[in-house]
């Protein structure tokens, strides 16, 4: 279901009151570690998703699993500034989001992870696509302190965690079913976006059982 142990390792470093960035937000990946770090802070804090598109922005707003949505590529690291300081609500989060998890399957966005997280907060590669080296290198040349966190693999109990986030969030399992399973699937939309009716999610507090 999931990179190994990356949602319960979100769930690890998340902490109650943190603002949190997910890149690649409406991937399998992205929404299972943002429904884990829902699972730790609650509604104590805030979790903010980075899609590609518009489209896609508005049709991940409506399940309910992201506080708010912005859309930019992330692979552009300049344009993407400049996308998102141009929409509204963004232009004062530049810099202060205590824990960024990069969830893109390529690499290219480390930098925009960088920009993004507060000085000391913390940045998670969820996946092994980005490089863990050339964001520490940068971040020295920036002067900026951050707790930098590559792919760690195999995490203990991530296979029970992640199945109790399909028991417990579900917009989590209609999203996932709406990408994966043929039979709740209608025609793929030419410009990519994921179809069907709005969604919402409980907002869970501590680890599940």
């Amino acid at each position: 279901m999931d990179e190994a142990g990356a949602p319960r390792q979100t769930w690890k470093l998340a902490n109650s009151g943190d603002h949190l960035l997910v890149i690649g937000a409406n991937g399998k990946l992205g929404l299972l570690c943002a429904c884990g770090a829902r699972h730790k802070i609650g509604n104590t804090g805030k979790i903010t998703g980075i899609v590609k598109s518009s489209e896609s922005r508005k049709d991940l707003k409506k399940t309910g699993i992201y506080d708010e949505v912005f859309c930019c590529d992330a692979l552009d690291t300049i344009g993407a500034i400049k996308n998102l300081s141009s929409q509204d609500g963004f232009k004062d989060l530049q810099g202060s989001f205590d824990l960024t998890v990069n969830c893109m399957a390529v690499s290219g966005s480390e930098m925009l992870s960088l920009i993004m997280t507060r000085n000391r907060g913390t940045i998670f590669f969820a996946s092994l696509a980005n490089s863990q080296k050339i964001t520490a290198l940068t971040s020295e040349s920036m002067g900026k302190d951050l707790n930098i966190i590559g792919y760690t693999g195999f995490l203990e109990g991530h296979a029970d965690f992640t199945a109790s986030l399909l028991d417990t969030c579900p917009a989590l399992t209609r999203q996932l079913r709406r990408l994966y399973d043929p039979e709740n699937q209608t025609p793929p939309d030419p410009s990519g976006n994921l179809p069907g009716p709005p969604d919402f999610i409980a907002h869970p507090q501590g680890q599940p059982g």
